[in-house]
């Protein structure tokens, strides 16, 4: 979202001038366009950026605060020396905007997640990296120019949901031409094949939004299974779930045709999950990147 990159940009701008006068402060001198602050810049607001904060009025208004107190001592730093050097510092500001838009456009990128949807793979308040190879998008209005990465079966994707207007992470279940069905007995069958589902022991308790004791499955999309969670004594209403040309829903099932180029979606929490089964299929243009396999857990 906008809000979001605005965020990113006020958190370079206070690092940077704040790097930018410690170096004064030391005596140092840069080379080329402050390189060594660009970098420290860069590297800094990837190791703490959104680490333990979420995007909020709070947050932006305690960057702007950052930014005129570290820019009130930065100018003030530099009142009696050479105006070239401050040139340098702002050619180095942008410098550390551009590896850092370029970096989380085209390269890697961080999502927070603060719920226990993807529980037991993610649990809530985690911090996951995306691979966001093959996909490139304008920054700020996150407009999708190429969208090559390959979606597999068994994938944990991130996506923008337009109906929340949310960043969303969940796992793909069904693929372009599938034939989905999921029914109340929650067993999914794909092109008339039922899913593999073994049952784990002993079952699987955390306290987080509801605090109920789940039931732990191993599902089997491939060959490489994953662990799920459903919630033996909670019955979901079929009527509640998503229904347009594409999905009917019958007496004790759901069954959905995948269209081209649409992904069904579910997170590994069953019974805890906004999913393809509530607003629909997600579009390619809609996804942002693939889960790497790096999680930080903050403990709050």
């Amino acid at each position: 979202m906008v809000f979001d990159d605005i965020t990113i940009v006020l958190w370079i701008i206070s690092v940077y001038f704040s790097f930018s006068i410690y170096c004064n402060i030391r005596g140092k001198h840069y080379k080329f366009i402050s390189k060594d602050v660009s970098l420290n810049t860069t590297l800094f607001f990837f190791l703490g950026y959104k680490a333990f904060f979420e995007v909020n009025d709070a947050w932006v208004m305690v960057l702007v605060t950052l930014c005129i107190i570290v820019g009130i001592m930065y100018f003030y730093r530099n009142s009696f020396v050479d105006y070239s050097k401050m040139k340098k510092d702002f050619l180095g500001l942008a410098l550390s905007i551009a590896l850092v838009f370029v970096i989380k456009s085209f390269i890697i990128d961080n999502s927070y997640i603060p719920s226990s949807s993807m529980r037991p793979a993610i649990a809530a308040n985690t911090i996951t990296v995306i691979n966001k190879f093959g996909q490139v998008e304008i920054p700020v209005i996150h407009r999708k120019l190429i969208g090559r990465q390959k979606i597999n079966r068994n994938d944990i994707i991130i996506f923008r949901q337009s109906l929340l207007n949310e960043v969303l992470i969940k796992r793909v279940i069904g693929l372009p031409g599938d034939v989905l069905i999921y029914d109340n007995k929650k067993n999914v069958y794909i092109n008339g094949q039922k899913i593999n589902l073994q049952k784990l022991n002993p079952k699987y308790l955390y306290i987080d939004e509801d605090s109920k004791e789940k039931l732990a499955l191993t599902e089997y999309l491939t060959s490489n299974g994953y662990n799920i969670l459903v919630n033996e004594s909670q019955s979901w209403l079929l009527s509640d779930y998503y229904i347009n040309s594409d999905c009917q829903l019958f007496k004790t099932y759901l069954q959905c045709k995948i269209p081209a180029n649409k992904y069904f979606v579910m997170g590994d929490n069953r019974d805890n999950s906004f999913d393809s089964r509530y607003f629909g299929f997600v579009s390619k243009d809609q996804i942002v990147g693939k889960k790497l396999a790096i999680n930080i857990h903050l403990p709050f």
